[in-house]
C-alpha cells in the first residue's frame, strides 16, 4: 500500500462516518475495500479477519479513487480499468468485462441496485445509473441512465429521451 492508497482509505473511512475498528465490525464491506487497497499483502489478513461477499479486483492494477461509498453491496463485483473518486455502489452491482474489455468510470458515479456496466466503455463524471440498468455503451457526463436497454433520461439537468 503506497501513501496515496492509505490516504484514499482514510477518505473511505470518512465516508463511512465511523472509526477504523467500528467500520471493520459494523460495515464489513469496507474490509473488501481495504483488502483491494492493500493488494497481495492482504491475503493473510483475509484469513484472520474474514471476508465479505463483494469482489474488488486488485490483481490487474485497477485505479480506484478515494471516497468509495458502499451501502449493502452484497454480491457486488468491481472490475474496471479505472474507477474515479466518490463512487457510490448499492447491492448486486456488476462492473466488469465484456469482450475482453473493461469499463472506465469517472468521478461521482452512482450505481443503483442490480445495475451492470460492461465492456470497454467510458462513463463520464456525475452519472447516475438506475436500478437494474444494463449499460454497454459510453455515457457522457452529467447524465441519468435507466432501463435495459439503457436510455439517457436526464442530461445537464434537462429531461431527455436518448437511447444509447
Amino acid at each position: 500500500m503506497n501513501i496515496e492508497e492509505a490516504k484514499y482509505f482514510i477518505e473511505d473511512l470518512h465516508m463511512s462516518k465511523c472509526g477504523f475498528f467500528k467500520t471493520m465490525c459494523l460495515k464489513p464491506q469496507y474490509k473488501a475495500l481495504l483488502y483491494a487497497r492493500l493488494g497481495r499483502i492482504s491475503y493473510p489478513l483475509k484469513w484472520v479477519c474474514g471476508s465479505y461477499p463483494i469482489t474488488i479486483d486488485s490483481k490487474h492494477n485497477m485505479y480506484l479513487g478515494k471516497g468509495v461509498w458502499m451501502e449493502h453491496p452484497h454480491g457486488t463485483h468491481l472490475h474496471a480499468k479505472s474507477i474515479g473518486e466518490y463512487l457510490t455502489v448499492k447491492q448486486n452491482v456488476c462492473i466488469g468485462m465484456n469482450h475482453n474489455q473493461l469499463p472506465e468510470l469517472g468521478n461521482h458515479v452512482f450505481c443503483g441496485v442490480g445495475c451492470c456496466v460492461l465492456g470497454g466503455i467510458k462513463i463520464g463524471d456525475n452519472v447516475n445509473i438506475g436500478a437494474n440498468c444494463v449499460v454497454t455503451k459510453d455515457v457522457p457526463s452529467n447524465c441519468t441512465v435507466i432501463g435495459n436497454p439503457a436510455i439517457i433520461v436526464k442530461m445537464n439537468g434537462k429531461k431527455v429521451n436518448i437511447p444509447l
